[in-house]
């Protein structure tokens, strides 16, 4: 049967392929946008990289070792090395595969262990925006997360009383809950390009942790959720008295930076980068105030002082150090769990490959 278009015969078999074509087209003309955005353009680092299984859970998570790792400090000790939890986001555009590949280069920079486990709560049918505490996939990635950071503990020379919380995306969620609901875990919060609701707070337990330094980031051109959570965030936290750092990057859209966080953590660690921070000098920051936060007026004091409401006026992302490492520790019980691993030994079976892929 044919019917007539523009004066042309067209069969209805035809019609139906066309439309079908422009249908497969247009979800796959999605599904590149979003890919695009979540791409890995960090450079492999030179450490070791694997994927494990937590004992006790079969939780899986991939843990990266910076180039060095294990090597003997000049009195003869063995160091113990800042510890990186990063969350990754909604899958399938993000995973902790491709998280572990993005920090990398960071850690190697630093001296980090990093380490990034596979959550439940993002996925491509979650809520969103996530507003339940008692979500039962929010829930299980916390006790997963808890178990495999007790095994990198009593398997890899790490420090428990210098953890960052970090994320990307979706993954903003399970960061901030995380530091909420278990501050003595973690010492430092950056979450960039995130989700926030300030519902899966506990806001009891504020004073617990408002002397943990925190950082917001987010982009210019990010997704319209992301920017509005993430200045949400930074009111909660302005609003609630943490020392917070916060700052959008200008003609950035929803990107990878984990340059930004690393460089936030090293520098309340008062550790130098053993290689320039290349990513860092092509951000360029675009001041904005923080409702509720005390405005600053000087460029240090918008990254250094309580409340700070204002990110760092310079085209390029740098920041003075601050006294977090000569801060009394409080998670002295922590500590006490930790057992050393000699060089690496005593890791749990590996699972995957030297060198993770997409």
């Amino acid at each position: 049967m044919a019917i007539g278009l523009n004066g042309k015969g067209v069969t209805l078999r035809r019609i139906r392929h066309r439309w079908g074509t422009t249908a497969t087209m247009g979800m796959l003309g999605v599904v590149l946008l979003f890919s695009s955005g979540c791409a890995v353009g960090q450079r492999p680092g030179r450490g070791q990289c694997m994927q494990l299984r937590e004992g006790s859970t079969n939780s899986s998570y991939w843990l990266y070792l910076p180039e060095g790792y294990g090597e003997k400090r000049g009195d003869g000790g063995v160091e113990k090395y800042p510890l990186v939890m990063t969350f990754h986001g909604m899958k399938p555009f993000d995973d902790q595969n491709r998280q572990i590949r993005e920090w990398q280069q960071e850690a190697d920079r630093y001296g980090f262990v990093v380490v990034a486990p596979s959550l439940n709560v993002p996925a491509l049918f979650s809520p969103l925006p996530l507003d339940d505490p008692e979500h039962s996939a929010l829930r299980k990635d916390e006790q997963n997360i808890l178990s495999i950071m007790d095994e990198v503990y009593r398997t890899v020379d790490v420090d428990p009383n210098r953890v960052l919380a970090t994320c990307w995306s979706y993954g903003g969620y399970v960061a901030h809950f995380m530091m909420n609901r278990h501050p003595e875990r973690f010492s430092t919060l950056v979450v960039k390009q995130s989700n926030f609701n300030a519902s899966l707070l506990d806001a009891s337990r504020v004073p617990e942790y408002r002397d943990h330094k925190v950082a917001v980031y987010f982009t210019e051109n990010d997704f319209k959720i992301c920017r509005t959570e993430s200045q949400a965030a930074a009111k909660w936290y302005a609003a609630n008295g943490f020392d917070l750092t916060y700052a959008v990057f200008q003609e950035k859209g929803h990107e990878r930076t984990p340059s930004v966080a690393a460089e936030f953590f090293a520098r309340q660690l008062g550790i130098t980068a053993k290689t320039p921070p290349e990513e860092l000098s092509q951000l360029q920051v675009k001041i904005i105030n923080v409702p509720g936060a005390k405005p600053r007026t000087s460029a240090e004091d918008s990254t250094q002082s309580r409340g700070s409401s204002r990110a760092v006026p310079s085209r390029s992302f740098t920041g003075s150090r601050s006294n977090y490492a000569n801060r009394p520790s409080r998670r002295a019980a922590l500590r006490s769990q930790a057992v050393p691993a000699d060089r690496g030994a005593g890791l749990p079976e590996r699972r995957g490959p030297e060198s993770p892929s997409e």
